[in-house]
């Protein structure tokens, strides 16, 4: 079964819960004719995308630098 884009997009962009935009954004970009419909949108769609992602890019950091015993990769310190 296909999936609904615009759907899926619609429940993104008015998530007002953090992880769940996140997990709503990940299932549209999870395949190509996701990526596709992304790769569509205006310049305020685009710009939901990207700081979403860079919410979880910076979140992410936070965790794994503030967080001695943490799993995952840490960067070696100079």
């Amino acid at each position: 079964m296909a999936k609904d884009y615009e759907q899926l997009w619609k429940t993104f962009a008015g998530e007002t819960d953090k992880a769940q935009a996140v997990r709503s954004l990940v299932e549209i970009l999870a395949d190509k004719e996701g990526r596709t419909f992304i790769s569509g949108l205006d310049s305020e769609g685009a710009g939901l995308c990207i700081e979403t992602l860079g919410n979880v890019s910076r979140d992410l950091h936070l965790l794994y630098s503030t967080s001695d015993n943490s799993p995952g990769y840490h960067r070696p310190q100079h």
